[in-house]
């Protein structure tokens, strides 16, 4: 129900049945995956509202004021620390490591995020998206010609965006 809930952009009852699902099994691997992903798209939604009143005029998708007082002060750790449950559950759930890279990157830990990458790369080698992202770390990171190779390897595999970006910033 909780997947239903999310696809619906009710995060908050996802959220709570994430956390119903994880008291009856805290060994459910999907729904710390799940959580984490919730997460972060109703603290998405909280940054772009950040007037819980004014997010309330924009419509229903949040309605319970005891997630919205807690995403007030939820941040990207608590969403990271549900992937690393996810992965430690599951070391080869490359997606797992694909998305804690992304909310790494958000929360300014570029070398974890790097390192998850890794990760992701390594369980699924055809991983395009995350090609794209490490080399788009690399190159923020001013490690050009790593961001180069990751991002030409990205296209390769379908990321028709790296090239515009290769254009623009690896020069040969």
């Amino acid at each position: 129900r909780a997947i239903l809930y999310s696809q619906m952009e009710w995060y908050n009852q996802a959220f709570l049945d994430y956390d119903s699902t994880l008291s009856l099994d805290p060994n459910n691997v999907l729904a710390y995956f799940g959580r984490a992903n919730t997460s972060l798209k109703l603290r998405e939604l909280l940054h772009t509202f950040p007037n819980v009143q004014e997010f309330k005029k924009e419509g229903d998708k949040i309605t319970s004021n005891r997630i919205e007082e807690e995403y007030l002060d939820y941040n990207y750790t608590n969403i990271i620390s549900d992937y690393k449950k996810a992965v430690s559950l599951d070391p080869q759930f490359s997606y797992a490591y694909y998305n804690m890279s992304f909310v790494q990157n958000k929360n300014e830990e570029y070398n974890a995020s790097l390192e998850s990458l890794h990760k992701a790369i390594a369980l699924k080698p055809n991983f395009g998206q995350a090609y794209f992202n490490r080399g788009l770390t690399y190159l923020y990171l001013k490690r050009t010609d790593q961001g180069c190779t990751d991002l030409g390897k990205a296209g390769e595999l379908g990321i028709k965006e790296a090239y515009n970006i290769i254009l623009r910033y690896c020069k040969k």
